[in-house]
């Protein structure tokens, strides 16, 4: 996901016993944060057309149809970043949450010697731990991401502000309004982010076999092998989780019609909004736009994990 990506070295580093100083602590934080934001732009476009051809079905020719869709909005490039503020920066808190959170969770589970867990239980286990202490921050970002990315006709910064002010006043109005499609995002992400992290460790597993140690200069082969297995990572993660992005992004939409579907903007459930779109649809709705999100996975993981080295080894020299 834009964020599974964060923290995947941290698993490796918990689950071999190995004891972080404040100072590793402190890198892998700002090096995870860094490589987050970075990876973000990186991928943003392909994330932005990925959600133009899930709202809107009729769009045909996968990535070049809302490729089209959006340069003829106007505004050149920046049209392609539409949004990108509220991801970019919401990586911050989501990636310090992801970070304390996968800690936690594997320090107590090697501290319970009565939880007789494999390697690969503990790091899927740990990783959901991690996406459900996201969704703190995760949400609200992405609904504000979601919210731009809709907005058609806008590339000014002002459009942050009148986003948020419409999503602080809707429904019940306050701060609870920034959790809109918290149920569905919770199943696009606490599974996922365990799929995410456990995939990470098989990968590197099969293209290093078990010498999966960090060195202090990182090789060209293993630079590009931690970038495949990231990449490869990421777009495993999408995979299952794309469905589930689906129906959240029609529930965190402004501009779909939720009258005309006979549902309700702020009171409908995932199954009734998944229901309506398997049979208005049928079953390829929920596959739509897969292509573009798998190929801004597989680049903003792979682009992340060779971030993070470059920030550790700059760190570490100093």
């Amino acid at each position: 996901m834009d964020h599974l990506e964060f923290e995947a070295e941290e698993v490796h580093k918990l689950v071999t016993h190995q004891k972080l100083s404040t100072k590793d602590i402190v890198i892998d934080l700002l090096a995870g944060t860094v490589a987050g934001i970075t990876s973000t732009w990186a991928g943003y476009p392909l994330d932005l057309i990925k959600f133009r051809l899930q709202i809107q079905p009729e769009l045909k020719g996968a990535i070049m149809a809302g490729y089209r869709q959006i340069r003829s909005e106007g505004g050149g490039v920046r049209a392609f970043f539409r949004g990108v503020w509220s991801p970019a920066l919401g990586n911050i808190p989501i990636n310090a949450l992801i970070f304390a959170s996968n800690g936690i969770c594997n320090k107590y589970i090697e501290s319970r010697q009565s939880l007789a867990m494999t390697e690969n239980t503990k790091i899927y286990i740990s990783g959901c731990f991690a996406g459900l202490m996201s969704l703190i921050a995760f949400v609200p970002t992405e609904l504000i991401k979601i919210r731009i990315q809709d907005n058609h006709n806008s590339t000014s910064n002002s459009v942050y502000r009148q986003v948020i002010q419409e999503i602080y006043s809707e429904g019940k109005g306050g701060i609870r309004s920034f959790y809109k499609g918290f149920w569905p995002q919770f199943w696009r992400d606490v599974p996922t982010y365990g799929i995410y992290f456990l995939a990470y460790n098989l990968y590197q597993k099969l293209i290093f076999g078990d010498n999966t140690s960090q060195d202090s200069q990182i090789s060209y082969k293993v630079f590009m092998g931690k970038m495949l297995a990231g990449g490869l990572a990421g777009m495993t993660t999408w995979f299952f989780a794309y469905p589930f992005d689906v129906v959240k992004s029609i529930v965190q939409s402004s501009t779909f019609n939720f009258e005309k579907a006979g549902l309700s903007m702020h009171g409908s459930s995932i199954l009734a909004v998944t229901r309506y779109l398997y049979k208005t649809h049928g079953p390829h709705i929920f596959f739509h736009g897969l292509g573009s999100c798998l190929a801004r996975a597989f680049i903003v993981n792979a682009f992340c994990f060779v971030t993070y080295e470059w920030c550790v080894q700059a760190m570490n020299s100093q």
